[in-house]
Order: structure tokens, then sequence, then C-alpha cells
């Protein structure tokens, strides 16, 4: 009884889903398809089977996760491979995390040479910083964006 109530509150008092989801948001969401993930990763390694429910479950939950954060998704993929690869393979757990992470690592920083969907995965990571930037500097001080023009040098 005692460990049940730790669950159950454990799931539904955390302050970041109390606090932050009050409205009907995306983090709302987010936190269902990462708790649909991990249980679905959990119970397919634990039954030692991969059934077609679960399968369909743990791709529709990195599916949701990539349209509705997709950091959250490039974060989790490495780690729930990782999670298998460990669990599987019997292998030491930690240098199995930190090869897939390191691995990883060096895909996503050497994704120019790939050109994954026609996608720079660093290069884009810091356009949309520096636009997200700009746009809340000229929302805060009301700045306009200036264009370089190189007549004037």
């Amino acid at each position: 009884m005692n460990r049940q109530f730790l669950v159950i509150s454990g799931c539904f008092l955390l302050p970041s889903t109390l606090y932050f989801t009050s409205g009907i948001h995306k983090d709302g969401l987010v936190f269902l398809m990462l708790a649909v993930l991990v249980y679905s990763v959990y119970q397919s390694l634990h039954n030692c089977s991969f059934s077609a429910r679960r399968s369909i479950l743990i791709v529709t939950a990195f599916l949701f996760l990539f349209l509705l954060r997709n950091f959250v998704f490039l974060a989790l993929v490495p780690a729930v491979f990782a999670w298998i690869l460990a669990d599987r393979t019997k292998w030491n757990a930690l240098l199995t995390f930190i090869a897939v992470y390191l691995i990883s690592g060096l895909l996503f920083l050497r994704s120019t040479l790939l050109t994954l969907l026609l996608i720079r995965l660093p290069s884009s990571s810091i356009n949309r910083q520096i636009i997200l930037t700009c746009r809340l500097l000229q929302r805060k001080y009301r700045l306009p964006l200036y264009n370089p023009i190189f007549g004037v040098l």
C-alpha cells in the first residue's frame, strides 16, 4: 500500500506537471508520451518480447515526441537504444551508454556530411536559436532588424 501511494504521488504531484501544464499545452502530451514510451520499452524488456502492440505504442510515442518536442526526441533516441542494447546484450551498462552517446554525438555533429533529410542538424539548431533570440530582443527592446548594406562600406 505504501509503495502504491508513492508511485501515485510521484506521477500526479510533480510540480512541473501541476504548475506548468495547467492548461492544455504540449507539455502534458509530452509527459504522456514519455510515460507510454518508458512503460512500453520496460514491459517489452521485462517480458523479453517486443509484441506488435507495444512496438506500435513505441513508434507512436516517438512520432508524437518528434512532432511536439523534437529536442526531447533527439535526446531519447540514443537513451532508449542504449537501454535496449545494454539489457539485451548484458554488457556493462555504463560503457554501453557512454559508447552510444559518443557515437550519436559524433553523428549529430557530422550530420552535415550525411545530409539526413536535407537538414544540417547543428547549423539548423544554431539558426533557430539566433532567430529566437532576435525575436525576443526585438519584442523586449523594440529594436528594428537591420540588414547589412555593403554599398555604405
